[in-house]
C-alpha cells in the first residue's frame, strides 16, 4: 500500500544477517585463557569473577550496551543490502506495463544523462528511465511487461518478475526512423487490461507507464486522444528529452519528388521542401547528387520555425539514385537527406488488350493516345491472345503498364493497369451495369474530380459527359465512394478520382507495388477522348502507373514521377523475375538478408524502418534500388510534450507513478549515526 516499506532483494539482507550476527555473538561466547597473575589487593577479585561468569560457556548473555549498539549497526547495514524501498500504488503488486517509444524523434541527440559532454539520444535516456522503473519494481507478486512502439507496437517482454530479462529486453530495443503513433500502442495495451477489476480478475488495477518524448501525442490522430483509453489501468507519463518550451535544433527535408520534363525527357525537375525547428533563422546548403556524382547545390535560408521549397533541373538520361542532402549538422540525422530511384527516360512499355482489333473511332483514339506517349514498346493484343500468352515466362518482364479496354483479365496482372468498362479481379472491386430502371445508369456529367491526385493533375473534365455509366465498387468503399464497403485482403487503399451524379466514375486501387485505375464507362459512351484533357490523362497514367509498374512504387512525396521511393512506414516491393531466388538485401540496419521473388515477380522487402538507400543484389541494374525516407514534418519538428491526453484526461510528465523508491542510503546513514553517537559516548567516558 502507499507509503509501505518493502525490500527489493530481501534474500541478500537475510544472508548477510545470517553470517554477521552469529559471528558477533560468538565473540561474546568465547572463553578467555588467562595466565596466573599476582595481585596486591583482593579488590580486583570481584571484577575477575564477573568476567569469568560472562565468558562461561552456555550461559545467557548479560545486558551490554556495546552489544546492543553493534547488533543495531549490523542490522541497519544488512537492511541496506536488502535494498529497502518505499512501496507505491501499482508497483508493489499486480501488473505494470511499460510503453517504450522508439520512434524517429527518439533518436534526437538532446537527451539528458550524457557523461563528459557526450550527447545522448532521447532513446538512451528513455531506456535508462525504463530501467529505473524496473529497479523500482517491488518484490512479491508484482510483474512487468514492456511494449516497444513506433508506427506499430509489439511486446518485447511479457509479464515477468525477472528484472534481468526486463532490462535486457529494454536495452535491445533498436532505434527507428518511423513517426511514432500512440494509438496502436494503446490498442495492444487493451489486450492486457480490462474495463473493471472483475473483467481482469486482478486484485489491483494495472499501471501503464508511457516512456516517451511525447511526440506520439502530437500525431495526426492525437485529436482522438480523448477516445483512447487504458481500461481500468492507472496511466503515468515519463518524458524523455527536453521540456516542450526548450528550443529544438533541427532542420530536415520533409518532401521530395522528381519528374521528367514533358518536352525534354532528359531533364529531371526535382522538388525539395525543407523545414526548420529552430527559433531563429538559419542558413544551410542543399546539395543534390546523382549516382554519387554532384548534380547541383544551393544555399538556402529558412526563417524561424518555417519552411522553404526549392526546385532543381538535373540533366540525366541513364537513371539511378538521386539524393538531396543538407550540409548542416543538427540533433536528428535521419531527415538530413532524402532520395528517390529514378527511371531512365523512354523506358515505357505498354500492353494494350481490346476485345478485337480496333474498329471504331473511340478504339483508335485509345491506340493513338498511347502511341503519342512514345513508348519503347506498345504491344497490342486481343482478349484471346492475351489470355493465351499471359502465363508465358517473361511475358510481363519490363512491362510498365497494362491497358484493358472492355476486357476483364482472368487474373490480376503483376503490373499496374488502366481499365475501361472493366477491372482486374481484385477482391472488393466490381464494375457492372446498373439494373434496369435504376436512374443512376442514365447520362451524367462529371460533377467532381480530384485535381490534387497525380493522375488528375492538369486534367480538366469540364464538359465531359458519360452515357450508360456503370456501378463502380472499390475495396473498402461503398457505392457512393464513402468508407464502408467490403475490404480487400492485404495492404489495399482505394480512392475516388472522379464522380458523376450516380456515383464514382473513375477510381484507383493501390495494392502494394501496383496501382489499378478503373473507369466505369466505355470510351464509346463518352466524349472524354475528344476533349483536351484526354492526352493529359493518358500522360499522367503513363507517368504515374508506368513508374510504379516495372519495379517502383510511390514517390517520396506521395506523387509519382520519374522518381520512386517509400517512407519508413511503407511496405517496400521491387520487381524481379517470377520465382527468382538468391537475392540479397543490403542497406541501413541490414546484414545481407536473403530475399526472393514470388510467382508474380514481386520482391517483398516488408517495412524498412531505417531511412536510406537499399539495394537488392541480383536484380537488374536500375531496378535494384529502394529509397526509404522519413519525410515527416512532425518528425523534423522533434517537438516534445509535457502532457499526454489519454481517456479524456491530460497526464503531465512525472516520475512514472508511485513505484517503490529505494532508501538503502537511509539505513547506511543511520548506521553511521549510531556509530558516531557510540564513539562520542565512549570518548566522554574516557575523559571522565
Amino acid at each position: 500500500m502507499l507509503g509501505g516499506l518493502t525490500f527489493l532483494t530481501p534474500a541478500t539482507g537475510l544472508i548477510a544477517a545470517g553470517l554477521s550476527l552469529p559471528a558477533l555473538l560468538v565473540l561474546y561466547f568465547l572463553k578467555l585463557r588467562r595466565a596466573p597473575v599476582r595481585v596486591s589487593s583482593n579488590l580486583l577479585w570481584e571484577s575477575a569473577v564477573r568476567d569469568m561468569q560472562v565468558n562461561a560457556p552456555f550461559r545467557w548473555l548479560r545486558f551490554s550496551v556495546l552489544l546492543v549498539v553493534q547488533v543495531l549497526v549490523l542490522g541497519l547495514l544488512c537492511g541496506a543490502l536488502a535494498r529497502p524501498a518505499l512501496e507505491g500504488a501499482g508497483f508493489a503488486g499486480g501488473r505494470v506495463i511499460v510503453l517504450l517509444d522508439h520512434g524517429a524523434t527518439m533518436s534526437a541527440l538532446d537527451g539528458e544523462g550524457g557523461r563528459e559532454g557526450r550527447p545522448v539520444s532521447r532513446l538512451e535516456e528513455a531506456k535508462r528511465k525504463a530501467g529505473e522503473l524496473v529497479d523500482r519494481l517491488a518484490g512479491g507478486s508484482a510483474e512487468m511487461m514492456v511494449i516497444a512502439f513506433a508506427d506499430r507496437a509489439s511486446p518485447i517482454a511479457s509479464f515477468t518478475r525477472d528484472r534481468g530479462m526486463l532490462k535486457n529486453a529494454i536495452d535491445a530495443v533498436p532505434p527507428t526512423d518511423q513517426p511514432a503513433r500512440l494509438g496502436p500502442a494503446l490498442k495492444v495495451v487493451e489486450a492486457f487490461v480490462g474495463t473493471s477489476d472483475e473483467g481482469t480478475g486482478a486484485r489491483e488495477p494495472p499501471t501503464v507507464v508511457l516512456v516517451s518524448d511525447g511526440g506520439a501525442a502530437l500525431a495526426p490522430e492525437a485529436g482522438a486522444g480523448a477516445g483512447w483509453g487504458v481500461g481500468n489501468a492507472v496511466f503515468r507519463y515519463v518524458r524523455a528529452g527536453p521540456a516542450a518550451e526548450r528550443p529544438k535544433n533541427n532542420v530536415g527535408i520533409v518532401a521530395m519528388s522528381a519528374r521528367r520534363d514533358y518536352d525534354d525527357p532528359g531533364v529531371l525537375r526535382v522538388f525539395v521542401r525543407v523545414q526548420s525547428a529552430l527559433a531563429e533563422a538559419v542558413t544551410t546548403t542543399l546539395a543534390l547528387t546523382m549516382n554519387d556524382r554532384p548534380a547541383g547545390s544551393r544555399a538556402i535560408e529558412i526563417g524561424a520555425g518555417g519552411e522553404i521549397s526549392e526546385t532543381f533541373e538535373v540533366r540525366d538520361r541513364d537513371g539511378g539514385v538521386l539524393v538531396a542532402a543538407l550540409s548542416r549538422g543538427d540533433d536528428l540525422a535521419s531527415d538530413n537527406a532524402a532520395a528517390v530511384a529514378v527511371q531512365p527516360p523512354g523506358d515505357l512499355r505498354i500492353v494494350l488488350v481490346q476485345p478485337a482489333a480496333p474498329a471504331t473511332a473511340a478504339e483508335f483514339a485509345l491506340v493513338d493516345g498511347l502511341k503519342s506517349l512514345e513508348p519503347r514498346e506498345l504491344r497490342q493484343l486481343t482478349a484471346d491472345e492475351y489470355e493465351k500468352r499471359r502465363a508465358e515466362p517473361g511475358f510481363f518482364d519490363g512491362v510498365s503498364l497494362a491497358v484493358f479496354d472492355r476486357v476483364r483479365p482472368g487474373a490480376t496482372p503483376p503490373v499496374s493497369t488502366l481499365s475501361f468498362a472493366a477491372g482486374p479481379p481484385l477482391m472488393g472491386l466490381g464494375v457492372a451495369p446498373f439494373e434496369d430502371g435504376d436512374g443512376r445508369g442514365a447520362v451524367t456529367d462529371v460533377v467532381f474530380w480530384s485535381r490534387s491526385h497525380p493522375l488528375m493533375r492538369f486534367v480538366s473534365l469540364n464538359g465531359v459527359v458519360v452515357g450508360r455509366p456503370m456501378r463502380l465498387l472499390l475495396p473498402g468503399l461503398d457505392e457512393s465512394g464513402e468508407p464502408g464497403g467490403p475490404a480487400a485482403a492485404g495492404r489495399v487503399r482505394s480512392d475516388v478520382l472522379a464522380s458523376g451524379s450516380g456515383g464514382p466514375l473513375i477510381g484507383v486501387v493501390e495494392e502494394g507495388l501496383s496501382r489499378h485505375v478503373v473507369c466505369a464507362f466505355s470510351l464509346a459512351d463518352t466524349n472524354l477522348w475528344r476533349e483536351l484533357g484526354w492526352p493529359v490523362l493518358l500522360a499522367n497514367a503513363a507517368d504515374t502507373l508506368g513508374a510504379a509498374g516495372p519495379g517502383g512504387g510511390p514517390s517520396a512525396s506521395g506523387a509519382i514521377g520519374a522518381g520512386r521511393g517509400w517512407r519508413t512506414t511503407d511496405a517496400v516491393e521491387l520487381r524481379g523475375r517470377p520465382g527468382q531466388s538468391g537475392l540479397r538485401l543490403e542497406g541501413p540496419a541490414e546484414e545481407g538478408r536473403t530475399v526472393s521473388a514470388d510467382e508474380d515477380g514481386r520482391v517483398r522487402l516488408g517495412v524498412l524502418s531505417r531511412a536510406g538507400v537499399y539495394r537488392v543484389r541480383g536484380l537488374a541494374a536500375g531496378r535494384d534500388a529502394a529509397a526509404v525516407n522519413v519525410l515527416s514534418g512532425r518528425v523534423t519538428s522533434i517537438a516534445t510534450s509535457d502532457a499526454v491526453e489519454v481517456g479524456g484526461k491530460a497526464h503531465r510528465a512525472g516520475g512514472g507513478g508511485d513505484g517503490p523508491r529505494e532508501i538503502w542510503w537511509w539505513f547506511v546513514a543511520a548506521a553511521l549515526g549510531v556509530l558516531t553517537v557510540e564513539w562520542l559516548w565512549f570518548a566522554r567516558r574516557m575523559r571522565v
